[in-house]
């Protein structure tokens, strides 16, 4: 630990008690993380300690991790101290069983355990996130077990000095401990930490999961305590007390920080000052000056024990008697007397283990290291590599990275190739344990060292290839691509085909770029390609064979990162070819040769298949590719590539869909959810809450859908260059448009639109929400754009079906027959298919598109035809929305048509769907069926009338009496009477808004006012509203009263004016006046539908009363008088 314990630990009461409240929650089986920050010598390590032993006492068991200040530490440093702690514990066999697939990983980080739980996992060639993934997961797992034999306390200490994979790591830890009994204290320098750009990021996602416990300096009182402590495990002035004008400028030159106080009492001691009543009378060290207090705390040492400290400091902040003896080239003997008086002064500590020894505080050190001067400094790292490398002989591996650092600070002493080789395999190693960020940054050590050497190209790109390789691992794309860049030119100069041909497949992310091309990445990928088709053919059956595996996958990179272009005559050869080089390479010499070579094959093929078939996806291909996923995941499961096989599950879950194959697609599901979660593959977890969504969306659990959309996005954000975003955005898009929320999707989908050109699907559905926005000109022109080519430039890849049916939607909206005659010929051949966007959304059967392109033809008997099969198959596959929606459909085509029977048969429809749509909140769909009902209505009225019969229209009801009505709220429920007759309504905001206007005949009343918003108007602005619509309401009441028609039609007018004026002060400040004018108007719609369901007569008459929009009235119709009786 590196910071020193006081006598006492003084003025913490409130923190350990806030840690003891913490550990209560542990106990319970609710763990969590405390973040434990503050400046340097604030007691952060002392607290902690503190609170082991008090956690110890009531029967916790405890592990302490420290990171090291000295440079060199393996990664993951502080979690190879907790694990060899838990470990030791341990009933190895139990921990065993209880890691099951994650024992490989735990190896990996403590390789003294492999005879116990079987050789180190090694990182996947396919996706660094994945293997990272599974060995958190693991260290978690062994946490878990750990704390349930007993409560346990995780202590990590210095995280400011850690590599960013260990806070990573306690950051996946953190997510999981809220159901363990298992308290975690992380303890850092805030300022040190948050300089620090590799560790903000791990740092933002702590301070998501933690609570942060920060120690401020102590209050004069306190150090008065400290002070007296101290002065008395000192034996200075036989229990005389400090002066308190001396505790106060004590107090004020520390501002309370213990080590400073510490420090302070140590040199006043020493000088005899600590009971001089005139010390407090002269000007004491500041903080900012502590190095000059520890200076002369220093300063009273023999020279040759100030030499041996300083060789100590460049060991480290920890350091063994026998490699500091190696060092000073001296006996361990008299080295250890030379420690006698640091250890008497508190300068240094005794460390745990026998033998190793520790700065009291890291500013001891950094004071001593200072003193070196930069050559000795550089002199002393070059003897303690030396030193090391002789102590470490046996087992280099396990301490390469603490050589290299040595070698790499002496690298001006002559040892600057011995520097570049222990910086590379040191960060090797790193990439062996998953901490990628290590490894960069060791790799970028190992380049700036190398230029001081003589040229060597060979050398230099590989380490620039190494350097990309695991910045491209640690999701850093750009700086990825930075280092493949100068490591192309590398190769370029060393003119070596497969060295570039390595350098361009690093550039790929393993899939295609989410809806761009990249024109330097194509021009990489062809540029290898043909320097490597030029190499001679002449070659050795291996060396061949490696060379044909590159040639294969060069070909399908290409075609992946050409997905977005036009060219999928050039995507299709590509992939031809590929598959031709691997099959002959899976029949051929390489399959009958040795174990190594037969892997190369299979997984050769298994790559050509499954990456090749996503690179020519298409709506012509989809037939083929459920053949080609059977051959790719035998050919993975034959080579163990778990990665590749969820990769073609996840394409194969959209064909089962699109074919109209729900129960396998079902089966698919759930299989690829269970194999994510067991291997825990960060790029393929993020599909199991997306497809969770749909799943939601389908049964119409839209809030479910967006909450497991929005776990998705959430997840993503740490899997570089996944699509998942894009896939979310376009479940969003269903979800709210579905539920007529057209507002929020405008921004979204124009959005998407502008930046992702190549994805057609953006800029149509844009034009869709345009049109069902009542934008027509606005929508108009994005169809010219989208037709311009009479949509045969229309890319025919995974989102042609799905473009195809926004623009069959878009033109059925628009009544642009010609375009939609078009549209139906393109579409007719997939009519048995549905519409699946690629990844995870289900957009309905291509049956309902073509039925809403046939009734916009005037093919209405066709169109039935068309949407009764898309209703069959929406509810064959579990789809409510859809069925809904289709329902509606069909009820159009009906009534527009208006033959024998058709009304009825549109009524049924509207009735079977309306029940699902009130229940999903469908407020589209709701509208949608109280405008067709009304339209049906209207046409049996008339129709009525013609015939000289029954109560047809609105003003045959002035031939009968006049009919009083009332509606009254009784608790949760409205009451309705309406000429004799009553009903129970269920409470719902319509009723409520509608009996707002009912109350006020003839009165504008705003919606932002029904809403009951302010939005943009400010609390005066609404109280100024509500009186002078108070005032124009009753002076409407006195001209009605008094007949008087150009009084009623000012106070309307003014009534009116007054609404708007509200409306545009609140959508000028915010949309929340566009938001309750729909809202409102929804509501509202809703009420009068639910109320045809009892009273049609009535729905028909408030309907062609009641006014929605900016601002909403109750208008009576003169001739069918209606008496009202209202109570709220």
């Amino acid at each position: 630990m590196s910071e020193r314990r006081s006598p006492s630990l003084v003025g913490r009461g409130r923190e350990l008690a806030q840690l003891d409240v913490s550990l209560d929650r542990a106990f319970a089986g609710r763990g969590g993380l405390i973040l434990l920050t503050g400046e340097p010598g604030i007691g952060k390590t002392a607290l902690a300690r503190e609170f082991v032993e008090h956690a110890s006492a009531r029967g916790a068991a405890w592990a302490w991790g420290s990171c090291w200040d000295g440079g060199g530490a393996p990664a993951h440093w502080p979690w190879v101290q907790v694990g060899r702690a838990l470990s030791r514990r341990a009933d190895l066999s139990a921990l065993r069983g209880a890691l099951g697939e994650g024992a490989p990983w735990i190896a990996g980080l403590l390789p003294e355990l492999a005879g116990t739980l079987g050789p180190a996992a090694e990182p996947s060639e396919l996706d660094s996130d994945q293997a990272r993934f599974r060995l958190f997961d693991a260290l978690a797992t062994l946490l878990a077990h750990a704390a349930d034999q007993r409560p346990l306390v995780v202590v990590l200490d210095d995280l400011h000095w850690a590599d960013a994979s260990s806070l990573l790591a306690l950051e996946f830890v953190a997510r999981v401990l809220h159901d363990m009994p298992l308290l975690a204290i992380a303890a850092y320098r805030h300022a040190e930490a948050h300089a620090r750009p590799d560790l903000a990021s791990p740092l933002g996602g702590l301070a998501r999961a933690a609570t942060r416990l920060p120690l401020e300096g102590l209050h004069r009182e306190e150090v008065g305590q400290l002070a007296e402590a101290r002065a008395r495990g000192l034996g200075a002035g036989d229990g005389e007390s400090i002066s308190p004008q001396l505790v106060t400028a004590v107090h004020q030159a520390s501002a309370g920080n213990p080590f400073f106080v510490d420090e302070l009492v140590q040199l006043l001691a020493s000088q005899g000052q600590l009971h001089d009543r005139r010390a407090a009378t002269r000007p004491l060290p500041l903080p900012d000056g502590v190095r000059d207090a520890i200076r002369r705390r220093l300063d009273p040492l023999e020279p040759f024990v100030l030499h041996a400290l300083g060789a100590a400091a460049v060991i480290g902040g920890e350091f063994g008697l026998h490699t500091l003896a190696r060092v000073l080239d001296e006996p361990a003997g008299a080295v250890l007397d030379w420690l006698e008086v640091p250890l008497r002064h508190g300068i240094v500590t005794a460390a745990g283990d026998a033998g190793r020894y520790a700065f009291a505080h890291a500013l001891v050190r950094d004071t001593l290291l200072e003193g070196l001067g930069a050559t000795r400094r550089a002199r002393l790292h070059r003897v303690a590599a030396e030193a090391l490398e002789e102590s470490y002989r046996d087992d280099l591996e396990q301490h390469l990275a603490e050589i290299a650092h040595h070698y790499l600070q002496a690298a001006t002493e002559g040892v600057a190739e011995r520097a570049v080789d222990y910086a590379a395999r040191a960060a090797q190693r790193a990439v062996l344990q998953f901490a990628y960020e290590e490894a960069a940054r060791l790799y970028e050590r190992a380049i700036a060292v190398a230029a001081s050497l003589p040229a060597d190209e060979r050398r230099a790109w590989r380490l620039a290839q190494r350097l990309g390789e695991a910045r491209m691992r640690a999701g850093d794309v750009d700086g990825a691509r930075r280092a493949l860049r100068a490591a192309a030119e590398h190769a370029r100069r060393l003119d070596d085909p497969e060295c570039l041909a390595q350098t361009a497949l690093a550039g790929t992310l393993g899939s295609f770029s989410p809806g761009l091309v990249e024109p330097e990445l194509v021009s990489t990928l062809e540029e290898a390609l043909r320097r490597l088709e030029a190499r001679a053919t002449g070659e050795e059956p291996q060396p061949r064979a490696a060379i044909d595996a590159l040639r294969c996958r060069l070909r399908v990179q290409l075609a992946l990162a050409l997905y977005w272009s036009p060219q999928r005559a050039r995507r299709e050869q590509l992939v031809d070819e590929a598959l031709a080089i691997a099959r002959v390479l899976y029949t051929g010499q390489a399959a009958c040769g040795a174990r190594a070579d037969r892997t190369l094959a299979d997984r050769t093929l298994a790559f050509a298949l499954a990456q090749g078939f996503v690179a020519v996806w298409g709506p012509e291909t989809v037939s083929r590719g459920l053949p080609i996923s059977i051959e790719a995941l035998e050919l993975c499961e034959r080579t163990n590539d778990a990665e590749l096989g969820m990769q073609v599950r996840l394409w194969r879950i959209s064909l089962l869909l699109e074919l109209d194959d729900p129960v396998r697609a079902d089966e698919e599901i759930e299989a690829f959810g269970s194999t994510a979660r067991r291997l825990g593959q960060p790029r393929m977890l993020v599909y199991d809450p997306l497809h969770r969504a749909m799943a939601a969306y389908m049964r119409g659990d839209f809030a479910g859908s967006e909450a497991f959309t929005a776990a998705a996005l959430a997840q993503s954000r740490d899997v570089a260059g996944s699509i998942a975003p894009i896939i979310a955005d376009a479940q969003t898009f269903l979800v709210r448009r579905t539920q007529g929320r057209l507002l929020d999707l405008e921004p979204l989908v124009r959005k998407n639109a502008d930046r992702l050109p190549a994805m057609r699907r953006w800029r149509c559905g844009l034009a869709l929400v345009l049109a069902e926005l009542g934008r027509e000109a606005e929508a108009r022109r994005e169809l010219e754009h989208l037709a311009a080519a009479g949509f045969e430039d229309v890319p025919r890849d995974a989102l042609w079906l799905v473009t195809m049916s926004l623009l069959a939607e878009l033109c059925a909206l628009l009544h642009d027959r010609p375009r939609a005659r078009r549209l139906y010929e393109l579409l007719v051949p997939y009519e048995g298919r549905n519409v699946v966007s690629m990844g995870a959304a289900y957009l309905g059967p291509v049956a309902r598109y073509l039925g809403l392109l046939a009734m916009t033809i005037d093919e209405d008997e066709r169109a039935l035809g068309h949407l009764e099969t898309a209703r069959a198959a929406a509810a064959r596959i579990g789809s409510r929305p859809t069925v809904v929606l289709t329902a509606l459909d069909a009820a159009e085509v009906l009534a527009r048509r208006d033959a024998a029977g058709d009304a009825a048969r549109a009524r049924a429809l509207v009735q079977l769907a309306t029940p699902d749509a009130v229940q999903m909140q469908m407020d589209g769909a709701i509208a949608r069926a109280d405008e067709l009902l009304a339209r049906l209505e209207d046409a049996a009225g008339a129709a009525g009338a013609a015939r000289g019969g029954g109560l047809g229209s609105r003003r045959d009801l002035s031939r009968v009496r006049p009919v009083r009505a009332a509606l009254r709220r009784e608790q949760d429920v409205w009451l309705l009477d309406y000429d004799g007759r009553s009903v129970c309504l269920k409470n719902a905001k319509g009723l409520h808004h509608l009996a707002t206007l009912l109350a006020s005949p003839g009165a504008p009343i705003a919606a932002l006012e029904l809403a009951g918003g302010t939005g943009g108007a400010t609390g005066a602005d609404m109280n100024a509203y509500h009186a002078r619509a108070q005032e124009l309401r009753e002076e409407l009441d006195e001209a009605q009263a008094f007949n008087d028609p150009e009084r009623v039609a000012r106070a309307r007018e003014q009534l009116e004016a007054l609404a708007a004026e509200m409306a545009a002060v609140d959508v000028g400040a915010s949309a929340a006046g566009e938001r309750a004018r729909i809202n409102v108007t929804r509501a509202i719609k809703a009420a009068l539908l639910r109320i045809a369901e009892h009273e049609p007569q009535l729905a028909r008459l408030l309907r062609g009363t009641v006014r929605t929009g900016t601002a909403c009235a109750y208008e009576p119709d003169p001739s069918a008088p209606l008496e009202w009786e209202i109570l709220r």
